[in-house]
């Protein structure tokens, strides 16, 4: 397939690493949230689609040890596959350079999508019937609401900007696992 991407073993509905490991927040809220198993985003007061995650850390490419690798993967009752990158309120990145590495993903996904591996792989680890597809591949960005503060966002990027508030991330710590955890749109970009 070239480009080195992965065709198989993406890690699917597995936990993978040290459950108790004392790195960045960033990884403690990737952990928490994936221990939950499902997200609530309120878009609206009407709105509240729940996303159910599956994957964690999910590599995108063959023979490297620490390669390209979307924080969390889901999807809803739309049948959309969910790419959900996650930053914490001390991360340094411009915007820009999220949105880069955001569309990155989406284009590695979609390239590895052409040929339905995930799919494959995710029908086969769920028992979903094999009939079963993905419709569209969504972006998003979920960040404690702090880091939102003073950003400039680009233009048109076709991402979804999503917070918790930080009071929330500290709940996140102690939730039982599979209890819905509740995020919010902070900002949406459609392209035009």
């Amino acid at each position: 397939m070239g480009e080195n991407l992965r065709e198989k073993e993406f890690r699917l509905g597995c936990w993978h690493g040290k459950l108790q490991a004392k790195k960045k927040k960033e990884h403690q809220l990737q952990r928490g949230i994936f221990l939950t198993q499902k997200i609530c985003f309120w878009e609206n007061k009407k709105s509240k689609p729940i996303i159910r995650l599956f994957g964690y850390e999910v590599p995108l490419k063959e023979k490297v040890t620490r390669g390209t690798c979307v924080d969390l993967m889901g999807y809803g009752k739309d049948h959309n596959l969910y790419i959900i990158e996650l930053k914490d309120k001390g991360s340094k990145e411009s915007m820009e350079e999220i949105k880069e590495q955001i569309n990155d993903y989406a284009k590695t996904v979609a390239k590895i999508q052409k040929y339905k591996y995930i799919e494959k792989e995710f029908r086969e680890t769920f028992f979903f019937p094999d009939n079963f597809e993905f419709r569209e591949i969504k972006k998003m960005l979920l960040a404690d609401k702090e880091f939102y503060k003073n950003k400039k966002y680009p233009e048109d990027d076709g991402i979804l900007y999503f917070y918790i508030n930080s009071k929330d991330l500290e709940a996140i710590k102690k939730m039982e696992p599979r209890k819905v955890i509740k995020i919010h749109l902070q900002k949406e970009w459609n392209a035009t």
